[in-house]
């Protein structure tokens, strides 16, 4: 699916021989995009510092993974402009030693569709 994004400018997604959507790839993930997840890792003493993200409107889901050193969080937040920007600012004075942003994909929105 990657290639398809890189490739396509419009994209079609059939279903028993009959066209269920067509856009293009960014419309069609912000059409099906109901969440994506931020994971971090920071440190653990700063734990207590995460309970004002579940506060936040925005934030559907908020998991906390603890190991020897780090904590690893994982937030799921809804696709609104400013969630992101919002989440940074909550963190703000807390060193992150890892970022990864994960939003919606194409064949996510594929298996959203079909059910599969």
């Amino acid at each position: 699916m990657q290639e398809v994004e890189e490739l396509c400018d419009r994209i079609a997604f059939l279903k028993s021989e009959e066209i269920i959507t067509i856009d293009t790839p960014a419309s069609l993930k912000s059409k099906y995009s109901e969440s994506f997840e931020i994971k971090l890792l920071i440190d653990k003493h700063f734990k207590a510092k995460l309970n004002e993200l579940e506060k936040l409107k925005y934030v559907k889901n908020l998991k906390i993974h603890e190991n020897e050193n780090f904590l690893e969080v994982i937030i799921v937040i809804t696709p609104e402009s400013t969630a992101t920007s919002n989440i940074f600012t909550n963190l703000k004075g807390i060193p992150i030693h890892d970022l990864i942003v994960k939003k919606i994909s194409l064949e996510d929105v594929y298996l959203k569709l079909l059910g599969e």
